[in-house]
């Protein structure tokens, strides 16, 4: 059953419309697959804020046994998986933070933002006599859901088995559940314990909830501006340079990976390629690091100028 459908972007920046349209695709596939479905609800697009914490889940998954988190990435070449779980877009020779390290973070909020919402947990009159129920121990599964038009390059020796196309998803959707419902039957021979169950209606709950306190990106747009405008009353410093694309964060350092430096979002895990040029002969500009300090060196023209200064 889906609850929530994916809000509406009227962005003319084309990574972001290339980004909404992996999300609807992936919604249409999940729509297909559980519309008809209910006891399964789908919440897509989910923007919640917590204190001074965030999280945008493309794709939530709510069942009887846990919550699966869906992050969708657009993707039109090809993403390379290195062994030591690493992520770069060949086609732009570029490094990126890790999508299933990002659901990753997602779900450990999900689980805390639950926990702070005055929901009961589900209820296990055996288990309780053990252990407090929180909603730490309801299982949030992640996936990864890639462009079906994206191709994926997987490590040799890291066994990965959330990461797919979008097309894929619903199936491995099921495969999940099912898992979950075998460690619950009473023909099961693992020595696992049995997983909680989730009520319908703490399902419902749930799902109900979190829609309700969605804050959509337009919303969120105002409440931005807002901010903006009674900054803007109070003399501040001018901003740096250096900011992030995705969330506009100053909190950003310079990394290094297989295809050299890239600068790195602290806060929502972004990543932006360095390119700079020199203003008098035109040639792209080197990066040079010495300890936490970095310069951009001209050989052309014999120059190296401090460009940026990693935070301790």
């Amino acid at each position: 059953m889906i609850i929530k459908e994916v809000d509406s972007t009227t962005t003319t920046d084309r990574f972001v419309k290339a980004g909404f349209k992996a999300e609807e695709k992936m919604a249409h596939y999940l729509s297909r697959a559980f519309k008809d479905t209910k006891d399964i609800l789908v919440l897509n697009g989910l923007r919640l804020e917590s204190d001074d914490d965030s999280a945008q889940i493309d794709h939530l998954i709510i069942y009887k046994y846990g919550m699966i988190v869906i992050e969708s990435k657009s993707v039109v070449g090809t993403i390379e998986i290195n062994d030591y779980g690493e992520w770069y877009r060949l086609d732009y020779n570029l490094a990126i933070g890790s999508p299933i390290e990002q659901a990753k973070r997602h779900a450990i909020f999900l689980k805390r933002y639950l926990n702070e919402s005055g929901l009961k947990p589900p209820h296990d009159a055996f288990k309780s006599l053990v252990r407090e129920i929180t909603f730490d121990h309801v299982p949030v599964n992640v996936l990864v859901a890639i462009s079906d038009t994206g191709r994926i390059q997987r490590p040799k020796t890291l066994q990965i088995d959330n990461v797919h196309k979008a097309d894929m998803i619903p199936g491995k959707i099921e495969e999940i559940i099912a898992y979950y419902k075998k460690l619950d039957s009473i023909w099961s021979l693992t020595s696992k314990p049995t997983p909680l169950k989730i009520s319908p209606e703490l399902m419902n709950d749930i799902a109900q909830f979190l829609k309700k306190k969605h804050i959509p990106k337009a919303k969120y747009a105002r409440l931005q501006i807002r901010q903006d405008k009674i900054a803007s009353l109070v003399p501040t410093p001018v901003k740096s340079e250096f900011i992030c694309r995705e969330c506009g964060s100053e909190n950003i350092s310079i990394r290094y990976a297989k295809f050299g430096y890239y600068f790195r979002c602290m806060r929502c895990n972004k990543t932006m390629s360095i390119k700079r040029y020199c203003s008098k002969c035109g040639q792209q500009l080197k990066l040079r690091k010495d300890g936490n300090q970095f310069y951009i060196e001209c050989k052309k023209c014999n120059t190296s100028t401090p460009f940026f200064k990693n935070p301790n």
